[in-house]
């Protein structure tokens, strides 16, 4: 018989480990198989999903040659797979609503700063909508920015057409640029 899952408590052998250190190895299997490594926890708290040796707090591998570290180092979280160039269905890391199919539903990725001992407050967002209810799987992308002491308001939008409106929501003009110090417009 095989295990179904377990926790395994290691002492790492690398180079530079110091004596004792150890890691929180998670191991699962499926019907009648052996079990594998599925997460790790390492003597730096790095949690590798997928990943044998965690570069960062968060690093999840799927598929493809690992990387091996040498280059830029990212900070918090790290999600690597293979390069599926652009699909629909299968983008590498998906932000998705799951509230009603309505026109202007949109997901985020927002960017913010602390701003106090114990606060943060979000400083601009980047998101996709829905252009229209119902089945209709058209989107867009925005990019909106935050005044001090106001809330995000969008500043540019690119539609499913790909038409750019900067300070307003594009019409049929490929490039269409609102406001300025003398409130012009700019209809391309």
């Amino acid at each position: 018989g095989y295990n179904v899952a377990s926790i395994k408590c290691v002492n790492e052998t690398t180079d530079n480990a110091p004596a004792n250190a150890g890691q929180l190895l998670f191991y699962t299997s499926t019907y009648n198989t052996a079990e594998s490594e599925s997460m790790r926890i390492d003597r730096a708290g790095n949690v590798g999903i997928g990943a044998a040796e965690p570069d960062t707090n968060l690093h999840v591998y799927s598929s493809g040659t690992a990387l091996t570290g040498g280059g830029n180092e990212a900070k918090v979280a790290l999600f690597e797979g293979v390069n599926n160039v652009l699909s629909n269905d299968a983008p590498t890391v998906a932000i998705v609503s799951n509230t009603a199919v309505a026109q202007d539903t949109t997901t985020s990725l927002g960017f913010g700063q602390k701003f106090s001992s114990n606060d943060w407050i979000c400083t601009s967002q980047v998101f996709g909508g829905k252009d229209a209810s119902g089945s209709d799987t058209g989107g867009y992308l925005g990019f909106a920015t935050r005044a001090n002491g106001g809330s995000s308001t969008e500043k540019m939008r690119i539609t499913s057409g790909g038409n750019v409106g900067i300070g307003a929501t594009p019409t049929a003009a490929k490039l269409e640029v609102h406001g300025g110090a003398y409130n012009t417009s700019l209809i391309i």
